[in-house]
């Protein structure tokens, strides 16, 4: 047994166990013994597998039943589970096997269980659970899962969200693949709301996989389309956000759903908008604002309004900005869109500022982060924390941003937006160059500007480049600040916030028009995208 064992005390107890049960050891209340008869005949099994293996054939035939029950519900199960699996069995019986398994301490109860009226326990070692599983006839698994998945899904109550994913595993592998889908779905648009992207994307990923072999299109198909689109535009992967929108679009207008067709075009004007294409953007959210108007959605029509009213703020129609991001706003409070009400007040928060009503702008700022963490939608909450920080900047308290922007980058990062660690890099950057933190400032700058290229994120690059002209002013060399501003002009993502910033650093430096005007020229001639390579590889 010791050389079986090769330093696995598990081997060895289980081992020990299996000698117990098989009473070739006796248990005595001072002294164990052994029956040197019954030892001449034991096998001594070579592997822990088959040690365990052993145990589980010595048990008595509704102990094996009960246990390999559980191994369906999982490591972790309850008693009122089993029951639930056990039509052909009593409640006593189910609780008799229950209490020999534990003495037998081949399962442990647990407490606090997780639902109330229940008894919860797991097995001993994962090794166990899995070697009871697999002994158990595959039709019968799937008849148990499907039993476990319902069970589930009835008593987990409040905390159902917490066992989505498991709830769905148990449908998939109950052959139950539209509920499986469905649940999934759930979960994805759960961990999306949270920004747990990396999660988000496998859910949708996987309820797609299990939706397509159900159908070949309609809406079920075409909402998880949608839900992944929005996942990758989170995660900076534009291309295959494009992707799924284009492919849900597709759909909807084979159905004839304008619904859907409205929910598509808004995430292909999002696309636009990331990359620097404002006024397709705008085409794109127009077409969606006529859809959910037409059918009369109000959800839809909220998230048109305040995606049109970003188009706008971007192209610098500031007051129509406005007034699409003010509709949007109450039509979300009225049909209670937390998610859409946030990103309102978010955009209602940059267009004040770029209007100049400072207080304003901070107050939309701080509701919509308040509200962020409130449901924990991290991804909008560094949004929020972002705009509060340029917002400090542009009242220069450089250590107020530095901390706002921070923070933002620190969500980003918990929640993998690639665009969102792009954008605080550089304003970071941009910061640590008012604070002379000049190393800092120049490694955030080159961090940020190579992960907007890398994503296709052309507005923040073309920041970068801005903000690089900030940090050689600092240095002292104000022809080579001027020229990088006139470098940035020539991007086809030059935008109206960029022509404010610009304005506001050089009539902060005071320097003689004609030198501006010389210096912006010569950038203008300069290729910005070898600029740019200069900026990466610096």
């Amino acid at each position: 047994m010791v050389g079986g064992a090769e330093g696995n005390p598990f081997y060895l107890e289980e081992m020990i166990k299996m000698l117990i049960d098989a009473r070739v050891i006796r248990l005595g209340e001072e002294f164990w013994s052994v029956d040197v008869s019954r030892l001449a005949t034991v096998r001594v099994p070579p592997t822990l597998t088959e040690v365990l293996q052993a145990r589980l054939d010595s048990l008595s035939g509704l102990e094996r039943t009960v246990l390999q029950r559980a191994s369906v519900v999982g490591r972790v199960f309850w008693d009122k589970a089993l029951v639930a699996l056990s039509e052909d069995l009593s409640v006593d019986d189910v609780i008799d096997a229950i209490g020999s398994l534990k003495r037998k301490e081949l399962i442990f109860e647990r407490r606090p269980p997780a639902f109330s009226a229940t008894r919860e326990y797991t097995f001993k070692h994962s090794l166990l659970h899995d070697v009871t599983y697999e002994i158990l006839l595959k039709r019968n698994r799937v008849i148990y899962h499907a039993q476990v998945a319902a069970w589930l899904d009835s008593v987990s109550g409040e905390r159902r969200t917490e066992y989505l994913a498991q709830i769905s595993d148990h449908y998939e592998r109950g052959a139950r693949y539209s509920q499986a889908a469905a649940v999934l779905s759930e979960a994805a648009r759960r961990a999306l709301d949270l920004s747990a992207l990396s999660e988000a994307r496998s859910f949708f990923e996987h309820a797609l996989e299990l939706q397509y072999q159900i159908q070949k299109s309609g809406v079920d198909l075409i909402g998880l389309e949608l839900g992944l689109s929005e996942t990758y535009q989170q995660l900076g992967e534009y291309p295959l956000s494009q992707k799924h929108a284009e492919t849900a679009a597709s759909m909807a207008t084979e159905l004839q759903n304008d619904v859907l067709e409205a929910e598509a075009l808004v995430q292909l004007g999002q696309v636009a908008l990331l990359v620097g294409n404002y006024r397709d953007a705008r085409s794109y959210f127009n077409g969606a604002l006529y859809l959910a108007e037409k059918e009369n959605v109000p959800a839809t029509l909220a998230r048109a309004l305040v995606a049109l009213g970003t188009a706008e703020w971007r192209l610098g129609e500031l007051e129509a900005a406005r007034d699409h991001c003010l509709h949007s706003l109450k039509v979300a409070e009225k049909v209670g869109d937390i998610s859409t009400r946030i990103l309102a007040l978010n955009r209602l928060g940059v267009v004040s500022g770029s209007q100049g009503a400072k207080q304003e702008a901070e107050q939309y700022c701080q509701q919509s982060l308040e509200l962020a963490l409130a449901v924990g939608n991290r991804e909008r909450a560094s949004t929020a924390l972002n705009n509060l920080g340029a917002q400090s900047g542009e009242q220069k308290d450089w250590q107020k941003a530095w901390d706002y922007y921070s923070r933002a980058y620190s969500l980003a990062q918990e929640t993998g937006s690639q665009y969102g660690n792009s954008l605080y890099s550089i304003n970071l950057a941009m910061v640590g160059a008012n604070l002379g933190k000049m190393k800092e400032a120049r490694q955030f700058l080159r961090d940020g500007a190579r992960l907007a290229v890398q994503i296709g994120a052309s507005t923040i690059y073309v920041f970068a480049v801005i903000y690089k002209a900030l940090l050689v002013f600092a240095e002292g060399d104000v022809e080579r600040a001027l020229e990088l501003f006139g470098v940035a002009k020539n991007s086809l993502a030059y935008e109206s916030e960029c022509e404010r910033e610009i304005a506001i650093y050089l009539d902060e430096w005071q320097l003689d028009p004609a030198r501006v005007h010389a210096g912006l020229e010569r950038g203008m001639r300069l290729d910005f995208n070898q600029v740019l390579n200069e900026l990466l590889e610096a």
